[in-house]
């Protein structure tokens, strides 16, 4: 008697069910100022299938599988370098994709006092504001 993986395995493909397609990997190197990054956060946005996600290695390479179709990669930042603006990269991913690289810079810094309308000031010492 059959069992049932073996059952679908051979009904699937007679009935026209599409097999997964295959993943490509898809390859890089993420850059600092001061040379490669190790653990830098990379991530791919798959649109409506999904999210993916992986880290560097000590030489700031990244090797991350994903289908074919289109892809928003995501690089870093990495605050406690001092990088905090992240890189992106729209790509399709197809056979043959080149290997990428991404540079991250170092944030700026900006110091002030945040006031309001009427000019008093607002929020209290040590409060962080998030520009973008």
């Amino acid at each position: 008697m059959m069992d049932i993986a073996r059952t679908f395995a051979i009904l699937l493909p007679a009935l026209g069910a599409a097999a997964p397609e295959a993943e490509i990997p898809i390859a890089g190197r993420v850059l600092g100022p001061d040379g490669p990054i190790a653990g830098a956060p990379v991530g791919a946005h798959l649109f409506e299938r999904g999210h993916r996600h992986t880290t560097t290695d000590p030489d700031g390479r990244f090797r991350i599988a994903l289908p074919p179709g289109e892809a928003l990669l995501l690089v870093g930042p990495v605050p406690q370098l001092g990088l905090a603006q992240a890189a992106n990269r729209h790509l399709r991913v197809a056979g043959g994709t080149p290997d990428l690289e991404f540079r991250l810079v170092p944030g700026r810094r900006v110091s002030g006092i945040l006031l309001g309308a009427d000019g008093a000031p607002r929020g209290a010492p040590g409060n962080v504001l998030r520009l973008t």
